[in-house]
């Protein structure tokens, strides 16, 4: 059994920001210390709509898996007790959650599989996908200077619930995290729009990513200010 949760923690304030900046760098989930945590990322976001090549240091996302038998458990315990997340909750100016599960992925992320997926043949309600992509520094400014034109890609698609762009390091490690109200609405970006079909072609023709990995959820549930128990 596995759950995939993410979490955006958004800040205001200067000092609550700078604590939240420093926290992200001195405060990295280990695995090994969680029980149940089975794989974690700690990530920033850029600015403005989410992406862009300056941080913003206002919100920071977080994405857990939960694995094997006690997950449920262990992620209660870790989201009632644990030090770290309990500060982020308490500082932060809002906290959004969503509880998710793997449908289909490939590629790796940092040479892992963390995702556990399922047959997505029934899924009928919201999805989440989760892109990542490590950049070869030879590609670094053809690949930023399209990004900017590429988020206008998802401005006001049919369906999009929220797209952010989230990062482990700035202008390197970079992904997108978006919530769809269905599949349909996803593949119709993804499979039938000319402007997405050839940032795709872009991205084989300039060899853009040394690693990459696509993933989709079926979305469970998710809330605001409030504990997914």
């Amino acid at each position: 059994m596995q759950r995939v949760d993410v979490w955006s923690f958004e800040f205001s304030g200067w000092r609550n920001c700078w604590w939240a900046f420093v926290s992200m760098g001195k405060s990295e989930l280990s695995v090994a210390d969680v029980p149940g945590l089975s794989f974690a990322k700690q990530l920033g976001t850029g600015s403005g709509a989410g992406f862009s090549v300056w941080p913003n240091f206002g919100r920071y996302v977080w994405v857990l898996v939960w694995s094997g038998a006690d997950a449920v458990a262990c992620a209660d315990r870790f989201y009632a007790d644990n030090p770290v997340f309990q500060a982020h909750r308490e500082r932060s100016q809002s906290a959004h959650w969503w509880r998710m599960t793997g449908l289909r992925s490939h590629g790796t992320w940092n040479g892992l599989q963390p995702f556990e997926c399922l047959p997505d043949a029934a899924t009928t309600g919201r999805v989440a996908v989760i892109t990542r992509a490590s950049i070869k520094r030879s590609q670094f400014w053809r690949f930023w200077s399209r990004v900017s034109s590429s988020a206008k890609l998802l401005k006001d698609r049919p369906g999009l619930e929220c797209a952010v762009g989230i990062g482990e390091l700035p202008l390197v490690e970079q992904a997108t995290f978006s919530v769809w109200s269905n599949a349909e609405a996803l593949e119709g970006f993804a499979y039938r729009s000319p402007n997405h079909a050839k940032r795709i072609r872009e991205t084989h023709r300039y060899g853009w990513y040394s690693e990459e990995q696509f993933t989709r959820f079926a979305v469970l549930s998710d809330g605001l200010d409030s504990l997914p128990n």
